[in-house]
């Protein structure tokens, strides 16, 4: 089974590495909480405006957003050579308005065979004041993935 695990950024990432869950990452960095967020569906148009707006307001340089964020976001369009993606948001408006973007996307594509799952804790048993999966140690963040082969 060929599994894609889209994370939220690169301290859930940088845990996720520590891991043994099986698949591909990608690390999804973008900010759609700020600034115009395009309507299309041509992804040349929308990153080059995103890059703009990042660039302009915030001085990101251009060839590590079009690195860091644009090459690693444009692999969701090969979703269809994975059999699950497991996307892996926390309930933030920071991720919320992420996750909706990519369940849109998903929306407005033939998913196949293709499964999605969610990963979004709300709370975990070990963690009064849960503040989001960076406060997870490794074994307790894999634990959170449903896979149902274990």
């Amino acid at each position: 089974m060929k599994i894609l695990h889209v994370l939220n950024g690169d301290s859930t990432a940088y845990l996720f590495r520590q891991t043994a869950l099986p698949g591909e990452v990608l690390v999804w960095r973008e900010m759609l909480s700020e600034g115009r967020v395009p309507v299309t569906d041509d992804f040349a148009p929308f990153w080059q405006q995103r890059g703009d707006f990042l660039a302009k307001t915030y001085g990101f340089d251009r060839a590590e957003y079009e690195r860091d964020v644009v090459n690693e976001a444009q692999r969701l369009l090969d979703f269809w050579q994975f059999d699950e993606i497991t996307l892996w948001f926390e309930f933030d408006l920071f991720c919320q308005i992420n996750l909706l973007y990519l369940l849109n996307f998903f929306a407005n594509q033939d998913l196949g065979t293709t499964r999605l799952t969610l990963v979004s804790p709300g709370s975990h048993p070990e963690h009064l004041h849960f503040k989001g999966m960076g406060a997870l140690s490794p074994p307790q963040l894999a634990a959170l993935w449903p896979d149902e082969s274990r």
